[in-house]
């Protein structure tokens, strides 16, 4: 009989399913990342900011999130900014933006995107992302697991994702996916915040059955 109960108690962890990596969907369109996600939570135009603000070696705090770019010095000087007219390079569509630089090589300039709270979707517009560096956004939720990457290859549109799964990001990572610089603007952020993940019932009763399975199976070869 303890072994019949071992057998089964294996079999229901087996049958267990995963722990879920997310389900990540990016999207290039933000009223289809919306019909997705839900209502925007926080947005994000950088518009009020009146004179050039750096967020090289400088945490910044936006609506619903905060920046800060770390590594080697930009190249040139004046890069990882909020850049107010009149801009410094090529903005996103005429309007105040976030103005970054990533490096990889050499030298490394990586920029950290932290969420005030966690988010299910994040979507921004995005200009001059697809230089030869290739823009990279890693995006990672608790505990700095990886739950996808964004590739806004595009050299002037939207880009976002949606989670699936009650999984949350709490931050992202930009970075140069390739050797080289590489410059990029983003405006018009776009954050919707999570709902708290819960537990598939299904998992929960399979897990509970296995250990109390087990724990019968002991007592009786005792």
């Amino acid at each position: 009989m303890a072994s019949r109960l071992t057998t089964l108690c294996a079999a229901a962890l087996l049958c267990m399913p995963a722990i879920a990596s997310a389900a990540f969907v990016s999207h290039t369109n933000l009223a289809t990342l919306l019909a997705a996600a839900g209502s925007p939570t926080a947005t994000e135009g950088f518009e009020g900011f009146t004179v050039d603000t750096s967020f090289q070696d400088a945490l910044v705090s936006f609506n619903g999130f905060s920046a800060i770019a770390t590594g080697s010095a930009t190249s040139p000087a004046g890069r990882n900014q909020v850049d107010v007219s009149p801009f410094d390079v090529s903005n996103v569509n005429g309007t105040t933006y976030f103005q970054g630089q990533v490096r990889s090589g050499p030298a490394t300039t990586v920029i950290d995107l932290t969420f005030a709270s966690p988010v299910m979707a994040f979507g921004a517009d995005f200009a001059g992302a697809d230089g030869p560096a290739q823009l990279l956004i890693d995006v990672f939720g608790p505990g700095d697991v990886l739950l996808g990457t964004l590739d806004p290859v595009s050299n002037s549109g939207f880009t976002g994702f949606v989670l699936t799964g009650g999984e949350q990001a709490v931050r992202l990572g930009f970075r140069a996916g390739l050797a080289g610089i590489e410059d990029f603007g983003m405006d018009n952020v776009t954050l919707v915040a999570a709902s708290g993940a819960v537990p598939v019932p299904t998992t929960l009763s399979l897990v509970g059955l296995a250990f109390a399975g087990l724990g019968l199976a002991r007592r009786r070869r005792a």
